[in-house]
């Protein structure tokens, strides 16, 4: 399997039509989104740019963002 970074194995499906579901099932058993491919690859991946931001937000105008922080941190954990 190749992990390049930012392979984005599954881009190629947009799960927010019908075409990209149906283009899903076609997707290989042993894919991985691209958010998996990143972390196993080692590479930094898409969670701080959108839910870090959330978080950072949240705290630049006092604003709790538990949910957020906690999708940050269990990765990080991880690593």
């Amino acid at each position: 399997m190749d992990l390049r970074c930012d392979q984005g194995l599954w881009r190629r499906a947009d799960s927010g039509t019908a075409a990209g579901v149906a283009g899903a099932a076609d997707t290989p058993g042993d894919a991985i989104n691209s958010l998996h491919a990143d972390l196993l690859a080692g590479c930094p991946v898409e969670i701080d740019a959108r839910n870090g931001a959330v978080v950072r937000l949240g705290r630049k105008h006092g604003i709790a963002t538990p949910v957020n922080g906690m999708i940050v941190a269990l990765p990080e954990a991880a690593a």
